[in-house]
């Protein structure tokens, strides 16, 4: 299976928390960062780049991290 390398996790986990972004998934899949913050709550909404601009939401990096998700 492919992995990312380190370095490249490593740049992500400091990248990942600036809106607009775009990302980039083991399967492929590219899209586009915003992020949802307020006093209570932190949000990662990923806008897919694919025909149905499909999103999925994430908790925090790690998590984003974890599902293959890295800077493009």
């Amino acid at each position: 299976m492919k992995n990312w390398s380190d370095s490249l996790i490593e740049f992500s986990k400091v990248y990942l928390y600036i809106d607009g972004v775009r990302v980039k998934n083991l399967n492929g899949n590219c899209g586009i960062l915003k992020i949802n913050c307020n006093n209570q709550t932190f949000k990662i909404k990923l806008t897919l780049k694919s025909v149905d601009k499909s999103k999925l939401i994430f908790n925090n990096v790690d998590e984003m991290i974890k599902a293959g998700w890295v800077v493009d």
